[in-house]
């Protein structure tokens, strides 16, 4: 087995698909840790089950494999034009149990049997609810949510520096914008605007409904952030980070571009219907300035060049099927 163990909670998901992927490249061995089942990548021992609600199980499997990283991605999350406004209860159990509980496990095991163990809590820009477009979050920026999902964020984050503080667990927070990539679900805005302007290009007639065309999103590449965040575990002290590009745009760009790359109007395809929206989106952009001076890391791709990528890939992906 490889000295390098790394655990990644939540790797079904995009960053953890994306995070998988590079660490193998990187020759760490990878244990996964999915919804209902975990995958290794490497010579990793036959571990029993590993339940995010069983601390005793979470203690076994870190006790035993000392991981120098834990990377804990895993989130009861849905899109703005997905999320259900009805059901509170449940949407504050779910976003507790995953979002907030099971990290606080993970972090008592670093505590009591892995101490060199570093971590990294994958946290949101929805904990700092709503904010204007003239101001950008930092990470001295008031946290304010709004909803189950950004609150439980925030509280993950606390216990996340009340570890670092009183025990000197190595736990660092990302505090995440919207980043992109084919591994999107389909309910994902983006995913959505991508797969429309596919079809139009194909001849369908099918209108794309859209909650708000002039929401501002600070949108980003996914494999660029999952890159931040082992950099991020690199540093010599945890601390909290804004992973960002810093740049605004509205869903009407990500529409234009996109339909754009193939030649479209997007205006003739793309329909506001405010009534679609579970959430609404609040113009936050992100001010990484403190993670580009301590790591270096820098976005590798602008917007325009993102979206191209996007389109190219599921453009690829339908010619495949």
């Amino acid at each position: 087995m490889s000295n390098r163990v790394a655990i990644i909670v939540g790797h079904q998901g995009q960053d953890g698909s994306l995070l998988s992927n590079l660490l193998r490249q990187r020759d760490y061995t990878v244990l996964g840790i999915g919804r209902e089942s975990m995958e290794s990548w490497g010579a990793i021992p036959t571990q029993e089950p590993c339940c995010l609600d069983d601390a005793q199980s979470i203690f076994d499997l870190v006790l035993s494999l000392q991981p120098v990283e834990i990377y804990y991605l895993a989130a009861h999350h849905a899109s703005s034009q997905a999320r259900k406004a009805d059901d509170i209860y449940s949407d504050y159990q779910l976003n507790m149990a995953v979002n907030t509980v099971g990290l606080l496990h993970f972090l008592e095991a670093i505590r009591l049997y892995s101490p060199k163990t570093r971590l990294f809590f994958a946290s949101s820009s929805l904990i700092f609810g709503g904010q204007s477009l003239q101001v950008q979050q930092d990470e001295l920026t008031q946290v304010a949510p709004s909803e189950p999902y950004g609150l439980c964020k925030a509280l993950a984050g606390q216990i996340c520096k009340d570890y670092r503080r009183q025990h000197r667990v190595f736990a660092s927070v990302g505090i995440l914008y919207n980043h992109e990539s084919s591994l999107r679900p389909a309910q994902y805005l983006s995913k959505k605007i991508v797969a429309a302007a596919l079809a139009a290009s194909r001849g369908a007639s099918q209108p794309l409904m859209v909650g708000n065309l002039d929401a501002v999103v600070d949108w980003g590449y996914a494999p660029d952030y999952v890159e931040a965040f082992t950099r991020i575990l690199t540093l010599d002290a945890p601390d909290d980070f804004v992973v960002a590009t810093g740049a605004a745009h509205t869903v009407r760009d990500f529409a234009a571009a996109a339909f754009g790359c193939l030649g479209l109007d997007w205006e003739q395809y793309v329909v506001q219907d405010p009534s679609i929206l579970t959430r609404s989106r609040s113009g936050r952009v992100g001010d990484s300035s403190k993670l580009r001076r301590l790591t270096g890391w820098e976005p590798t791709l602008t917007f325009a060049e993102m979206v191209a990528i996007l389109v190219d890939q599921a453009s690829v992906s339908l010619e495949r099927k």
